[in-house]
């Protein structure tokens, strides 16, 4: 069925731009622009595994990644809820990527919110990008004593994912972007929860454990979180999560023989 009964005359001829446009309407609640020839070209020759990353999208920031991977440029007008794209080089789109972490602020949908909201992601870590790690801007407290290796074991599960085909190059790529904006342990737990939100969208062939969000406090509205409460609760939240993760990949068959045992079982 052509997208709202034709409005892109010839979207017949163009089966993979049709899906899209469908994907990002249903997902984002957003228009695709009519694309110029050399993006439908490019369209054309997309991958069903490419496509099928469509069916899944919660955030703009995202989907720009998913064209970005095939040297497309995504530019949205919250306005108009409208995309446009347009075809770029691989090294203009990475400046612009880097360009928009420090300037603070993407367009974010999330699934259950029929309107888009703006958030400010973090930008870029070193210890990720850089041989020399960014040095941490207090000591970092004793239960937070794994914190480094959780750090070093989201890059070995990625590499792990990306051997056994659970994730793509392109993933990959997109992952290690997500990164913590200073050496303090709530911008590093941060990026692990980013990261933890990514894996869970993107990876495939594997029975996910569930994202559990942080608690909060109810029924007193004079009573608050003691901050450093809350945020080793998001911390223990996430070692759970990857815990189960690789619980997941194990019941796919394959084993997985460096798990910490500083993880919980």
């Amino acid at each position: 069925m052509s997208m709202r009964g034709g409005i892109w005359a010839g979207w017949g001829k163009h089966p993979n731009g049709e899906r899209i446009a469908q994907a990002l309407q249903n997902y984002l609640g957003l228009e695709l622009v009519p694309p110029a020839t050399d993006v439908r070209t490019i369209l054309d020759v997309m991958t069903l595994r490419e496509l099928s990353q469509f069916d899944n999208l919660r955030s703009v920031e995202g989907m720009q990644e998913l064209f970005r991977a095939r040297s497309i440029r995504a530019t949205v007008d919250p306005a108009a809820h409208r995309v446009t794209l347009t075809i770029a080089p691989a090294a203009e789109l990475e400046r612009e990527l880097k360009a928009e972490h420090t300037r603070g602020q993407v367009l974010h949908v999330e699934l259950s919110h029929p309107t888009a909201h703006i958030i400010r992601p973090p930008e870029t870590d070193a210890r990720l990008t850089d041989p020399v790690a960014i040095e941490p801007t207090a000591p970092v407290p004793p239960e937070y004593e794994h914190l480094e290796g959780l750090e070093q074991l989201r890059r070995d599960l990625v590499d792990l994912f990306v051997k056994h085909g659970q994730l793509t190059v392109a993933d990959k790529d997109v992952l290690k972007k997500l990164v913590a904006v200073d050496g303090s342990v709530e911008a590093r737990v941060t990026a692990l929860e980013r990261w933890q939100t990514e894996m869970g969208r993107r990876l495939r062939g594997l029975l996910l454990p569930r994202l559990t969000a942080v608690l909060t406090l109810a029924g007193n509205a004079d009573r608050q979180p003691d901050p450093a409460q809350a945020l080793f609760h998001r911390y223990d939240t996430i070692l759970h999560w990857v815990a189960k993760l690789i619980k997941a990949f194990e019941a796919s068959g394959l084993r997985y023989h460096n798990k910490p045992m500083w993880l919980p079982h």
